[in-house]
């Protein structure tokens, strides 16, 4: 929202300037020599100040795109109206942030996944709640793998539809194959097969990268909460 960022921006000028203001103060106040090493210690503070503000109104505006996206995917699938397929969408993203902290994968991560999957799974009768369910696992699966977070989404279309190729490492890991994922489809049990294929591979385990992701993504939440009155103006 372009009021939101202006507002934004003119905070960090005067942030800006009344830290500048501050370190004049400073020099004037204890000399140059001590005052120098103070200003060293507080100058990086206006610029930690706008990537803060930077991150989260990122954080906020790609939440509020995924859940758009997530929005017109379920109002085509299940026939519902605009209002009624936002209301859906909202409690899915809930479910979602939810979900995060017991899994390997980040916020974003899930989110994405969610989104690669979102269709072909309703398309399949899985339910939303089946649906990030099975993110969930397959994000600990990738990770108990030693196989990158990025590819989750990958991962996860390519099982999801029935296409997968020579470079779908899960797959390969969890012995899925294309004849597997349609007959599945076919007989209506495809997450009910899923979640017996990967077993106890989708637990999270407890990793350095789980806790740095967990990290990552409150920081990610935090500063979305401290921003989401400038995106929402």
């Amino acid at each position: 929202d372009t009021a939101g960022i202006d507002k934004a921006t003119g905070a960090l000028k005067r942030a800006d300037a009344a830290a500048d203001e501050f370190v004049a103060s400073i020099k004037a106040g204890v000399g140059i020599d001590i005052g120098g090493k103070i200003v060293n210690s507080l100058a990086a503070i206006p610029g930690v100040l706008q990537d803060a503000v930077s991150r989260g109104m990122e954080f906020n505006m790609q939440m509020n795109d995924s859940q758009i996206g997530i929005a017109n995917v379920l109002a085509k699938f299940q026939g519902l109206n605009k209002e009624a397929a936002k209301s859906e969408a909202a409690k899915a993203m809930a479910k979602i942030v939810e979900l995060e902290p017991k899994t390997a994968a980040g916020l974003q991560d899930l989110v994405q996944g969610f989104l690669a999957t979102v269709a072909s799974a309703q398309s399949a009768g899985v339910s939303v709640e089946q649906n990030i369910d099975l993110v969930g696992k397959f994000a600990n699966a990738l990770a108990n793998a030693n196989i990158p977070a990025e590819q989750l989404s990958q991962e996860l279309r390519a099982i999801f539809t029935g296409n997968i190729t020579p470079d779908a490492a899960l797959a390969k890991i969890l012995q899925i194959n294309n004849e597997d994922i349609t007959k599945a489809k076919e007989a209506g049990n495809l997450y009910q097969f899923l979640t017996e294929k990967i077993g106890s591979i989708g637990e999270a385990g407890d990793s350095a990268g789980v806790r740095v992701s967990t990290l990552n993504s409150q920081v990610d939440k935090a500063v979305g909460e401290i921003t989401k009155p400038i995106v929402d103006v």
